[in-house]
């Protein structure tokens, strides 16, 4: 397996090359190591020790992406920002580039806790992407304290929920911890109407001739006036 450890310069290996050609070795000796023999019973501790694996080796990367940005290491290879570089390297999608870069940047400056969880393995990659998320979403106004208050209520909640439950819970923040019950039904409604207003200003209606003398025509109304038709 090629790690990569002799890219450093004048034939030195960082520390951490050496562990990650460790690590490398020890996965190529699972992947041989047949599974037919696994007793039934130790199925379920394997995956889910494969899943928190998964998660620390996540944390480590994105560590890595983060000192990267902070060293300019992008220039090295002549990449415009750091989620192209990451893409270069990873030959990632350029929004999943540049989501991780983004996650990334948080869980060294925002949500700290969550990047401490992630690199023991307690939460998923998923589910720091969804805490990510979901403390990004909050309106400005809101204060340090109840930012942390809820970015602990979500990394409680990620132990029981999974990636989709947990998003759900990210969208209810206002009711379940931030707010007094008042203020969260002002901050919702002054959501909703910004996402009315959104919705009347994005409102369309065109139409052209195509053959035989028909024409089409294609409408873009929001809810409240297709309610109304």
């Amino acid at each position: 397996m090629d790690t990569g450890a002799g890219s450093g310069g004048a034939g030195f290996a960082h520390p951490l090359m050496r562990w990650l050609a460790d690590v490398g070795a020890g996965i190529d000796a699972a992947i041989e190591c047949p599974t037919l023999s696994l007793p039934l019973d130790q199925y379920e501790g394997a995956l889910r020790q494969i899943a928190v694996c998964e998660a620390r080796l996540a944390s480590l990367r994105l560590s890595l992406t983060r000192q990267g940005e902070l060293n300019e290491v992008r220039k090295l290879s002549g990449a415009a920002n750091t989620a192209g570089w990451v893409q270069q390297v990873t030959r990632m999608g350029r929004r999943e580039a540049s989501v991780s870069v983004r996650l990334a940047k948080a869980l060294d400056q925002t949500i700290r806790a969550t990047g401490c969880a992630l690199s023991e393995g307690e939460i998923s990659l998923g589910q720091a992407q969804v805490i990510e998320r979901a403390i990004r979403r909050l309106p400005n106004d809101v204060d340090a304290a109840v930012r942390a208050e809820a970015e602990a209520f979500l990394l409680d909640s990620a132990q029981d929920l999974d990636v989709d439950d947990l998003d759900r819970a990210g969208k209810h923040l206002y009711e379940v911890v931030l707010v007094a019950p008042e203020d969260a039904e002002r901050r919702i409604g002054k959501q909703l109407e910004e996402q009315e207003r959104r919705a009347r200003e994005s409102r369309t209606l065109s139409f052209g001739p195509v053959r035989d003398g028909m024409g089409t025509m294609f409408v873009r109304l929001d809810v409240p006036t297709l309610a109304i038709l």
